[in-house]
């Protein structure tokens, strides 16, 4: 199925197989329940019932598995998932509603519209993990990982809040690298390619990395620190 770009963002397919009767309910209660609607200048902390210590968006959760155990491990900081996978958003749906996790919303929709409507300093982390890697050239302006958007995600951060980023591409690591040393928003840890090949501690895999072999390749792991 082609790619759909959307703004400055390009987000995957939106629709896969057809929701069961489980999944449909569950994601109609879902979201009902735990969904965030826009407005302007949204402050996260606005989103949950309770205040939190920290506040994370994560862009493009895919299944959520990875992001309902996250907010299980980490039940004082809240979790925002924004993605366009509606058989992905059903499944989060699903844990969410049976485990009751309080901290998590989720945003069903493009990435850039929350991104566009949340006030600046209002998160203290950003997740990107596994995004599509655009590996031509004439693609590259599509990754989210890129000069521009970097300047957006650095408004969006609290003072020393920081950008997790994983991926499979060697070539898209090596990007965020040198991008990286050349903005003065950000800077990287490691900041060698060869110090990024194990994941930090505490990670909680994706379904993507639990594939066998991850298609044979090799996985990179940053931390994209803003400076001030």
């Amino acid at each position: 199925m082609k790619q759909k770009k959307v703004g400055l963002y390009t987000f995957g397919r939106q629709k896969g197989r057809r929701l069961t009767s489980q999944k449909q309910h569950a994601l109609e209660t879902g979201l009902a329940k735990y969904g965030v609607n826009l407005s302007p200048n949204l402050d996260p902390k606005t989103v949950f019932d309770s205040p939190f210590n920290a506040y994370v968006l994560e862009i493009g959760f895919g299944m959520g598995e990875r992001l309902s155990e996250a907010a299980r491990r980490n039940p004082n900081t809240g979790f925002i998932g924004a993605e366009v996978f509606e058989n992905g958003i059903a499944n989060l749906c699903i844990e969410v509603l049976a485990d009751e996790l309080q901290n998590i919303r989720v945003f069903y929709g493009n990435a850039v519209e929350l991104i566009d409507s949340l006030i600046p300093a209002s998160l203290d982390r950003i997740d990107i993990l596994f995004p599509d890697p655009w590996p031509k050239k004439r693609h590259h302006k599509r990754r989210l990982i890129n000069i521009e958007h970097l300047s957006r995600f650095a408004e969006l951060l609290k003072p020393q809040g920081h950008i997790v980023f994983a991926t499979d591409n060697e070539a898209y690591a090596q990007h965020v690298l040198e991008i990286t040393l050349t903005n003065k928003d950000f800077y990287a840890q490691p900041a060698i390619l060869e110090e990024a090949c194990s994941p930090p501690s505490g990670w909680i895999p994706t379904k993507f990395e639990q594939k066998p072999n991850n298609h044979g390749g090799r996985s990179y792991y940053f931390k994209l620190i803003k400076t001030s």
